[in-house]
């Protein structure tokens, strides 16, 4: 069965717009513990961004990465399925040199003729694709053959605690969850990435959401 996070409408009602997207995000930076500024400052590092360069970043957002990138000098291309996310992308790249230039398109079929770009950058996109090797051999095919590719994703059972929270309030309702289930696309992967590239190095940023009991005995989580 498809997983949800993989479904058109659900990636629909989650990133219309980038209210739901900043939610998690301040999320992650109010009760994440680990270094999460790392992801982004590693993840442009490994880009090996110089003036001139073409980058893609596949699945842009709101463009979260990009003042990070356009500081190399290189030239940004932003793509995003929803109107809303590049919407907001614009906004915050409007005072960026060279200035970004997007396209609204699908990470499973990109509008690039092959060997267009220097790097592609996909960050926190493919668990919503419903063909992850397809947006793969997508972005190889628009890489320079001495092209790098930068994919970050979560690992196979992430946000267990906010799940566990969740199943405790259901069941306290009467409700019985769903067990949990691993991820569209985690870092248990691996292999399909291979087969895709010829080599692959992987990294790791481990991190976790804290939470706490209170005197009743509910979780909570802690500020």
């Amino acid at each position: 069965m498809q997983q949800l996070g993989a479904d058109r409408r659900f990636v629909e009602e989650q990133y219309s717009n980038a209210d739901k997207l900043g939610i998690r995000i301040e999320t992650h930076e109010r009760y994440s513990q680990g270094d999460t500024e790392r992801l982004l400052d590693e993840a442009v590092e490994a880009l090996a961004l110089a003036p001139g360069l073409r980058v893609l970043d596949v699945g842009c957002g709101a463009g979260g990465w990009h003042a990070r990138m356009a500081a190399s000098g290189a030239t940004i291309m932003g793509v995003d399925l929803m109107a809303g996310m590049l919407q907001e992308a614009r906004s915050a790249a409007a005072a960026l040199r060279p200035r970004p230039v997007f396209t609204q398109a699908d990470a499973q079929a990109l509008p690039f003729d092959a060997a267009r770009v220097d790097r592609v950058l996909c960050a926190g996109v493919l668990y919503h694709v419903p063909d992850c090797e397809r947006a793969l051999r997508e972005i190889r095919r628009v890489l320079l053959a001495d092209g790098r590719a930068v994919i970050s994703t979560n690992g196979a059972y992430t946000m267990r605690r906010i799940y566990e929270l969740h199943a405790d309030a259901a069941r306290g309702l009467g409700y019985e969850p769903l067990p949990i289930a691993p991820g569209q696309f985690t870092m248990d992967d691996l292999p399909l990435v291979r087969d895709v590239f010829p080599y692959v190095e992987r990294r790791l940023l481990v991190r976790r959401i804290s939470v706490r009991r209170d005197r009743t005995g509910t979780a909570v989580l802690r500020v």
